[in-house]
């Protein structure tokens, strides 16, 4: 490589605004921190902004209190020389203004497929390539490959084909949606939204039209109008920062969606295996879940298309104004909820709330009997109960005796309280909430009768 010329470079890192930025991250923005690239951090710090004295976009860290230009900053990104950085920064200026007149060099950085397969390092981490994929419904196409370090991270770049099998790293045009030439090419199908790309892949091998963007940095402006007049279905990932990032999502499809229903995989998880998912589980570990035990391909295919279509229909509408992920599983309260005869309280976690088995059976207070012999009044109540399929008989119980709940032994050893601390206060409170709507109240007065006349 040549030397360049200082006032030459000086040009070139004049014209490369944000938009440079953004070919290595998407999600970069003058006046708006991101997190950033240089260290592991959960709390945006990173921030970009115009130098007024030389025009330049800089950026700063004020956690780690890196501060580079854009020269330094894909130095560091890429991990190449000060020569190799100044190389790629040509090439993406005069590929963005004329990608088909971009002139050959000899030794400029040109990435092969072998190149983009290789390890790379970021955030001081070492990450080993895992999977590529080819997004040619953008113009032009660009390769976005996807990194996976040993603690589990992942990272992204991206890659646009300059020559035969010669590649830049940056993204000459608008991202899209992942599977955005199927969504085109079915205008009028229902679109399921998810978060990964697997996910997407699991999908469409069932026959269904689904798409993402990846995470919600990576949810652009210019992808709305992919879902304008159509209905989507959001299906988020089993974890808080999942269900977080689907309804910030939800939200701007909301706004050109001719529907939008929201999808919870923990109802039919519970409800097939009886257990609550594991935190973070998607839908292609359902689909996966749902093939254990089937030995057939075309039964498996046919098996889990099914149990897709049924939870599909269990879609509620996504209401932008509302937290969805509070439960909304029971139509008497969002405390309690009935299940293959069993009744279930939500617990509050830090990955959001679970369902917990309180006991096997259901039960009510039918009735408040209330009775007065005009000096002073008792209260009982008439319980009625369900194990399964089998109704239990009505239990008349004092008012004063309801709380110690020793009286569930009149229906026999069959009706069980799980085990745990405070079990049965939880089992006593979720029997009378349950039954606000559903009590009758009698009211019984003894009349006292004068001495019989002679």
């Amino acid at each position: 490589m040549k030397t360049v010329k200082r006032r030459d470079l000086e040009m070139v890192k004049q014209c490369a605004g944000i938009w440079v930025y953004q070919y290595f991250m998407p999600e970069a923005k003058i006046g708006k921190k991101v997190l950033c690239c240089f260290h592991n951090e959960t709390r945006p710090s990173l921030s970009f902004y115009e130098d007024k004295r030389t025009g330049e976009v800089k950026c700063k860290c004020f956690g780690c209190g890196k501060g580079s230009d854009i020269v330094d900053f894909i130095k560091s990104y890429a991990n190449v020389s000060t020569r190799e950085a100044i190389e790629m920064l040509q090439d993406i200026v005069k590929a963005e203004s004329s990608l088909k007149n971009t002139p050959r060099r000899q030794k400029s950085r040109y990435y092969s497929y072998v190149d983009i397969k290789r390890s790379i390092k970021d955030s001081n981490q070492i990450f080993e390539f895992d999977r590529m994929h080819c997004d040619d419904a953008a113009n032009p196409p660009y390769l976005k490959a996807i990194y996976k370090s040993s603690s589990g991270d992942k990272t992204a770049r991206f890659y646009t084909e300059v020559e035969g099998g010669k590649f830049i790293m940056s993204r000459l045009s608008e991202p899209v949606l992942y599977n955005q030439k199927s969504l085109n090419e079915r205008p009028k199908d229902q679109v399921i939204y998810v978060e990964g790309e697997k996910d997407v892949d699991s999908l469409t091998k069932l026959g269904f039209l689904a798409v993402t963007a990846g995470s919600v940095n990576d949810f652009k402006d210019s992808m709305i109008k992919n879902f304008k007049g159509r209905t989507v279905v959001l299906i988020p990932d089993y974890d808080k920062p999942g269900i977080k990032s689907m309804e910030k999502i939800g939200r701007l499809i909301y706004q050109v969606a001719g529907s939008v229903k929201w999808i919870d995989i923990s109802e039919i998880w519970q409800q097939r295996f009886n257990a609550p998912p594991e935190k973070g589980a998607d839908i292609t570990d359902l689909c996966n879940k749902l093939r254990e035990g089937i030995k057939h391909d075309e039964e498996t295919i046919q098996c889990i298309r099914e149990a897709v279509l049924d939870l599909l229909n269990t879609a509620r509408d996504f209401k932008p104004t509302e937290t969805m992920s509070e439960p909304q599983n029971s139509p008497l309260t969002d405390q309690y909820y009935e299940k293959n005869g069993s009744l279930y309280h939500w617990k509050v976690t830090k990955e959001g709330k679970i369902p917990v088995k309180l006991f096997i059976f259901t039960a009510i207070i039918s009735e408040e009997i209330i009775e007065d012999n005009g000096v002073d009044s008792t209260r009982k109540y008439l319980i009625t109960g369900r194990q399964g399929d089998t109704m239990l008989d009505t239990i008349e119980v004092s008012a004063s005796s309801f709380v110690s709940m020793n009286w569930i032994h009149q229906w026999g050893s069959g009706v069980i309280i799980e085990p745990g601390h405070s079990k049965k206060d939880k089992v006593r409170h979720a029997i009378q909430v349950m039954s606000l709507s559903k009590t009758r109240r009698t009211y019984c007065y003894a009349i006292t009768r004068g001495p019989n006349p002679k």
